[in-house]
């Protein structure tokens, strides 16, 4: 049985979920690029800030996820290959998010804000013995922190930029296993906590076309200067580097009757112009090393469509809906690899309000990612085996806003 398998199999547990912590943009299904509305916007276009005015956002909450990854159909002699595991033993992740936005002159803004963290952490008490010896764990958290600036150019056309810093965490546990393909056999497993940072630019741009229609455009470069997971650096491509994937969003959004609004957003997140992510989970090289195992994501496409009312002119209510296509699930490549679930569910419907009084606002959001499960086709690699991923998904949050 060729241990690419078990790399395979380890890159199929390991889910990794973008978490915004927001509750007016999250709520319209997580969305923003045409519809400003927080000090939280430089997350989704710098441009847009100049319509949020001066004001403090904060937001918490919890993230309930439950899921499990099977690996099946294993015939004899690898039959102990055969496992149902949990991939999401941690169900309860935390999620908090805050932004502050300030005016410099009429026409220039400031702003520092969090973009969320991009989380992932699998783990099963048991282990899996395709890996390694003991408990089988993989963590990796990017929160991203966000300076900001915004120009409005004019009446129409509003500029902005933002330095996004990333700061990561990484942990692997109980893949002994992958120690003798590794260029650096110390540095693959069970080595605690190890950090790493990136920084990048992101671009945004805001037109008004009328002033009921907008439309917003923002890219995200891939990360420009990172360092490296040393403690893992056997294990990562390129050495452990932290590279984040480049990133499009464009988006409309269009005021009806006064009282309601409607958005609809685009976005790409090009991984595969990132090797570190793009490398197929079969590369013949050594793990660590510049064309080593990675997950062999293909470009994501995620479609957003949203909307909000106000009730009285206290009371907002918001609904949205987030649709991710299959192949964004289904990351196959020219070795018929399903490749990690950077979202195993395909539809996830949102709902929240805001209530209004003087210059605070209390707001609240909840969502619901629709049960779903993947299965790889027959893979060779597995002697004709499958692996299978379940995953559901259940948001909650709660925000404060202080108008200035």
């Amino acid at each position: 049985m060729p241990i690419k398998c078990v790399v395979f199999a380890f890159l199929c547990i390991l889910q990794v979920h973008s978490l915004f912590a927001l509750t007016r943009e999250y709520g319209i299904g997580d969305q923003g690029v045409a519809y400003p509305q927080t000090a939280l916007e430089a997350g989704y276009n710098p441009a847009g800030l100049t319509d949020v005015g001066e004001r403090f956002d904060i937001a918490g909450g919890m993230l309930y996820q439950n899921g499990y990854t099977t690996i099946k159909n294993v015939p004899a002699p690898f039959g102990s290959f055969n496992q149902r595991g949990s991939n999401s033993e941690s169900k309860w992740l935390p999620l908090a998010i805050f932004g502050v936005a300030r005016n410099l002159s009429k026409n220039l803004v400031v702003a520092l804000s969090t973009d969320g963290t991009r989380s992932g952490k699998a783990c099963n008490n048991e282990g899996f013995q395709a890996f390694g010896q003991g408990k089988f764990g993989a963590e990796l958290e990017i929160p991203i922190i966000l300076p900001s600036l915004a120009w409005r150019a004019n009446s129409m056309h509003s500029l902005g930029v933002s330095f996004p810093v990333y700061i990561a965490r990484a942990n692997i546990r109980g893949v002994q296993n992958l120690e003798s393909l590794s260029v650096a056999p110390g540095l693959v497993s069970n080595n605690g906590y190890e950090y790493a940072y990136a920084f990048g630019l992101k671009f945004g741009w805001l037109w008004h076309i009328t002033p009921q229609l907008n439309f917003g455009a923002c890219y995200t470069t891939r990360s420009l200067v990172g360092s490296h997971f040393y403690k893992y650096s056997g294990f990562f491509p390129k050495h452990g580097l932290l590279a984040v994937s480049p990133d499009l969003k464009v988006g409309v959004a269009y005021r009806c009757f006064h009282r309601a609004n409607l958005a609809f957003q685009y976005e790409c997140v090009f991984y595969q112009n990132n090797p570190t992510v793009a490398n197929s989970s079969f590369s013949a090289v050594p793990f660590g090393s510049d064309a080593g195992p990675s997950t062999g994501w293909k470009n994501a496409n995620v479609y957003t469509l949203g909307g909000d009312h106000w009730l009285t002119h206290e009371l907002q209510v918001r609904m949205g809906w987030t649709y991710l296509p299959k192949s964004v699930v289904y990351s196959g490549n020219v070795n018929g690899n399903l490749g990690t679930a950077w979202y195993v569910f395909k539809n996830l419907v949102l709902c929240g309000a805001t209530w209004y009084k003087n210059c605070c606002e209390l707001g609240f959001v909840i969502g619901y990612a629709l049960p779903r499960s993947v299965t790889s086709p027959d893979l060779a690699s597995l002697s004709g085996g499958q692996i299978e991923i379940e995953h559901s998904q259940l948001p909650f949050m709660l925000s404060f806003t202080k108008k200035f």
